[in-house]
């Protein structure tokens, strides 16, 4: 199992939900897609014209480059609260294999 991250773009100026910054536990990539997929996450905003093709995509596919072992867990647990703007919420989820939902605020 690996970690699949997705980092969602602010296009059109603001983010929505489920989240800003969402990492999937899947055996692949595709599998870290549909599950993505299943919470609300979108693939392809420009071509749909869902989103502004100034920035981008929302969100990307995920890709074996953004992966991370499930080791690195409590790092990217700390990562994402670390990150975070003084008064901003981190509005971050990772969804493991077993459909279990961690929401980091």
């Amino acid at each position: 199992m690996k970690l699949y991250e997705y980092r969602q773009i602010n296009t059109r100026g603001f983010y929505i939900d489920p989240c800003e910054l969402l990492y999937v536990e899947a055996e692949t990539s595709d599998g870290a897609d549909i599950i993505a997929q299943s919470i609300g996450i979108y693939f392809d905003g420009i071509v749909n014209d869902s989103d502004c093709d100034c920035r981008g995509d929302r969100w990307d596919r995920a890709s074996e480059r953004d992966s991370y072992s499930t080791d690195k867990l409590y790092d990217i647990i700390n990562n994402m609260r670390n990150t975070v703007p003084a008064g901003e919420t981190a509005r971050g989820m990772i969804v493991f294999a077993n459909g279990n939902i961690l929401r980091i605020v």
